[in-house]
Formats: structure tokens, C-alpha cells, sequence
């Protein structure tokens, strides 16, 4: 039993140092980057509720994290485009579910500033997103067992 955890151990500490989580995380900073300045902008220039404007920095941000990931991170076919996308946007909605309840619970009930709160989910939230995607969304053993039983 020891034996076993120690492998999965080793196996997901090499997962999380692969050049692809890297790059998962490089493309993950460039979008949150985008993604944090466009929740500035929205409130504190367009007056729009914070939620709100996480809501619209979410949508067109993910749109961007998805050709990211799909092109560079996990490098996987264009035929696959449109079914990658909708599983990533599944995926991304899950983690916004979980966004907006976080969010909520650590500015209205915290009382803790937007911005940082969204650092803090931000955070919790990248290692959900990779596996999820690594493994789902952009699964291509899941391709190679279908077309060999096939």
C-alpha cells in the first residue's frame, strides 16, 4: 500500500514539473493577468458590480485560456476543436460556479477586497482546471483506446 501511494506520489510530483503544467501556468498568469485588469476596469470605470464584471472578464478570458492551452499546453488535434472546446468550457464552468460562490463568501461575508479574493480562488482553482483539463478535455488516450477497439 505504501508501495503504491509512493508511485502515485512520484508520478504526480513529475506531472506537476513537466513543461506542460509550466506552461499550463505561464498561459494561466497571462490570463489572469487579463483577466484581473478587465475586473478593474469593468468596476471602477464602467460601475458594474463586481460579480458582473466577473461574469464578462470569465467568458472572453477562458475563449483565450482555451486556444492557449489547446494549441501550446497540451498541443492536440484541430479536427478536435469544437468537442475540446465545449468539454473545456464545461470544465470552466464548474471552476466558475465555484468562483462566484468563493468570491462571494471572501468579499461579502470576509469582507476581504475583490482583488485579492480573486487571487485566492485564482489559486485554488489551478490545480482543479489542469487536472481536469489534462485528463478530460484534452484527453487523447481516450481517442487512442476508441479507435483501437474499433
Amino acid at each position: 500500500m505504501i508501495h503504491q501511494f509512493k508511485k502515485k506520489f512520484i508520478r504526480f510530483c513529475k506531472l506537476l514539473s513537466s513543461q506542460q503544467f509550466r506552461r499550463f501556468i505561464f498561459f494561466g498568469i497571462i490570463c489572469n493577468i487579463l483577466g484581473v485588469f478587465s475586473i478593474y476596469i469593468f468596476t471602477e470605470y464602467l460601475k458594474l458590480h463586481y460579480i458582473v464584471s466577473l461574469i464578462f472578464a470569465l467568458i472572453y478570458v477562458n475563449f483565450i485560456g482555451f486556444c492557449f492551452n489547446k494549441f501550446y499546453t497540451f498541443n492536440t488535434s484541430k479536427k478536435l476543436f469544437w468537442k475540446e472546446l465545449w468539454k473545456y468550457y464545461n470544465v470552466m464552468l464548474s471552476g466558475f460556479c465555484i468562483n462566484i460562490i468563493s468570491m462571494f463568501i471572501l468579499v461579502d461575508i470576509f469582507k476581504i477586497w475583490y482583488i485579492t479574493a480573486i487571487f485566492i480562488v485564482t489559486a485554488g482553482l489551478t490545480f482543479f482546471n489542469f487536472f481536469l483539463h489534462k485528463f478530460w478535455s484534452f484527453n487523447t488516450s481516450d481517442r487512442l483506446n476508441k479507435r483501437g477497439k474499433g
